[in-house]
C-alpha cells in the first residue's frame, strides 16, 4: 500500500514485534521516571515518614515487613515495639527523648487482631484517655469485637509490657480477663448500681496468674507467632562469636560469597520458621523449609533421605546448623538445597569460650553459684556483672567451668539473673 519494499517492511515488523515484548512509550517512561524521582526524594529527605508509609503499605505481608525491618536497621531507624497506649492501627512516626524520629509498630500489623478491632481500641483511647492497666483495658473494650485470639496476640507481641512486664502471666490470664470484660459489659448494659451508686468498675479485678516470666527464647517464639518475624531480638543474637568460629555465613552475605565463586556450598544457621512437605511424582517426600537468621529469612529444599533423618529438627522454633548448596535461580533469587542438618545448640556449646552473667540483685548469687558448681571444672571462663552503690562491677570467676547445654537455661530461671551471654 505504501510502496515499501518487502525486505524493509519485514525488518520494521521484526523490530515492532521485538519491542512489543516489553516496551514503553515516552509518556509511560516519563511517568515511571517521575515516580522514581519522587520516591527517591521522599526517602532521602523524609526517610522515617517514607518507611512508615512503606511498612503500612505492606502491613498484611509479614515476609515483606521482615525485609523492610532489615532496611530500617541499615538506615539506623529505630522500630519501636507495639504499645497499647501509643501505637496506632497503622505504622506511625514518634519522636524519641533525644529528638530523633522512630517508627512505632502498628497494632493492625499483628497477626489475628484485625484492623477494625484495633481502630475501636484506639478510638476509645482517644476519647477517654490512655489505659491505666490491663483491668481498665478489659473494662473499656467492646467485647463483641474482641476475642481471646486478639488478646493473646497483643500480649505475645508486648503491647502491654509498659503495664505489666510478665507476658506469661497475662497470657495465662487472657481468658479470665475477657470474662471480666464481658461481666462488666453485662453490668453496664443492665444498668445495675452497686451499694455506692456507681454502675462502672463495681466488679473486683481478677488475680493474674502467678507464673514465671517466659525465658528469652520462649518469649521470642511467642513474639514471632504474633508478629510474623523476630521483632525485639533474634534467638541467634547472643551467638555471634560462636557462629563466627563455626564459619557460618549470614543470609545477607550469601549472594556475595556466591559471586566470589570459591564454592557454592556454605555453612548457615537459623531458626526453623515453617516446613511444607510435598510428594514428588515418583512418590518421594521432600520439603520446603523456611529458616530465619538475624539478617533475614531464606527457604531451602530438603530431599527425602535428609528429610527422614532430620524431621525432628525441622519443627518450628528449632535452632539448626546447616550445610547448603546455593545456586542462582534467576538474577534476584537464590536456590538453597540442604546437604546436612544438625542441632545448633550442641555445635554452639562446643565453641563457647566465655559466659557472662548479668545479675540485678545479690540474692541471685547463691543459686547461681550452685548451678556453676554443679557443672564442674571445664574450659569456659565465667564473668559476673553485679550491681553496687557506685554502678555495676565486673567479677571474673577463677578457673574454668564445664558449662553445658542446659546451664544457660538453669541460670535464666534464677530470680535476679537479667541476662546470659555466651561467647
Amino acid at each position: 500500500t505504501n510502496n515499501i519494499p518487502e525486505a524493509q517492511s519485514s525488518g520494521i515488523f521484526d523490530q515492532i514485534q521485538k519491542f512489543a515484548g516489553y516496551g514503553f512509550n515516552r509518556a509511560h517512561s516519563a511517568a515511571y521516571g517521575l515516580i522514581a524521582y519522587q520516591t527517591a526524594y521522599l526517602k532521602a529527605h523524609y526517610p522515617v515518614e517514607f518507611m512508615a508509609a512503606t511498612l503500612t503499605q505492606d502491613m498484611g505481608n509479614t515476609d515483606k515487613l521482615a525485609v523492610l525491618r532489615q532496611e530500617l536497621n541499615r538506615m539506623k531507624v529505630t522500630l519501636l515495639p507495639p504499645d497499647i497506649n501509643t501505637s496506632l492501627p497503622r505504622f506511625s512516626v514518634e519522636k524519641l527523648p533525644d529528638g530523633k524520629k522512630a517508627i512505632r509498630y502498628a497494632l493492625a500489623a499483628l497477626k489475628g487482631v484485625g484492623e477494625e478491632a484495633m481502630k475501636r481500641i484506639i478510638a476509645e483511647r482517644a476519647e477517654n484517655g490512655p489505659y491505666k492497666d490491663v483491668f481498665e483495658f478489659a473494662r473499656r473494650i467492646d467485647t463483641k469485637a474482641f476475642n481471646k485470639r486478639q488478646m493473646e496476640s497483643l500480649i505475645a507481641a508486648g503491647a502491654f509490657d509498659t503495664m505489666h512486664p510478665n507476658r506469661a502471666s497475662l497470657f495465662e490470664t487472657a481468658e479470665v480477663l475477657l470474662r471480666y470484660a464481658a461481666a462488666n459489659a453485662e453490668e453496664r448494659a443492665s444498668a445495675q448500681v452497686n451499694l455506692f451508686g456507681g454502675a462502672q468498675d463495681s466488679l473486683p479485678a481478677p488475680e493474674l496468674a502467678k507464673v514465671e516470666k517466659w525465658e528469652p527464647l520462649e518469649l521470642l517464639r511467642h513474639e514471632f507467632d504474633a508478629v510474623g518475624f523476630y521483632l525485639s531480638a533474634h534467638p541467634l543474637d547472643n551467638m555471634t562469636s560462636q557462629l563466627e568460629r563455626l564459619k557460618v555465613i549470614p543470609s545477607n552475605q550469601v549472594a556475595y560469597e556466591l559471586m566470589r565463586g570459591t564454592t557454592n556450598r556454605m555453612r548457615m544457621a537459623g531458626i526453623v520458621v515453617r516446613k511444607q512437605e510435598r510428594t514428588s511424582q515418583k512418590g518421594n517426600r521432600f520439603a520446603f523449609v523456611q529458616v530465619s537468621d538475624p539478617y533475614g529469612v531464606f527457604e531451602m529444599m530438603v530431599f527425602s533421605e535428609l528429610l527422614n533423618a532430620s524431621r525432628e529438627l525441622l519443627e518450628a522454633g528449632t535452632p539448626i546448623l546447616l550445610s547448603v548448596e546455593v545456586d542462582r535461580k534467576n538474577e534476584e533469587e537464590l536456590r538453597y538445597l540442604a546437604q546436612s542438618i544438625e542441632p545448633l545448640t550442641t555445635a554452639v556449646q562446643s565453641m563457647t569460650r566465655q559466659v557472662i552473667i548479668d545479675v540485678s540483685s545479690v540474692e541471685a548469687v547463691a543459686p547461681m553459684k550452685q548451678v556453676l558448681i554443679g557443672t564442674g571444672q571445664g574450659r569456659v571462663r565465667a564473668q559476673v556483672i553485679v550491681p553496687t552503690p557506685h554502678g555495676k562491677a565486673v567479677i571474673d570467676l577463677p578457673g574454668g567451668w564445664g558449662v553445658g547445654e542446659g546451664t544457660a537455661k538453669q541460670l535464666r530461671v534464677i530470680n535476679g539473673v537479667d541476662n546470659i551471654i555466651e561467647k
